[in-house]
């Protein structure tokens, strides 16, 4: 992406660039986010289901 000179003009322009590009950034963090609790999510279910086997294994 290149930005050239900006006019007076362009100011608009540019303000509505920027928004998106926060809103972008916003997007990308959520989903960051968001992976980072499933992946939390399955480790706790893997380990919920090794005590499983483990228990039935006991029995």
């Amino acid at each position: 992406m290149i930005f050239g000179e900006a006019r007076p003009a362009d100011q608009a322009h540019y303000l509505k660039l920027f928004r998106h590009l926060q809103d972008y950034a916003h997007d990308i963090q959520f989903v960051e986010d968001w992976k980072g609790d499933l992946e939390q999510r399955i480790r706790e279910l893997n380990d919920d289901d090794q005590k499983l086997v483990f228990s039935a294994s006991e029995q």
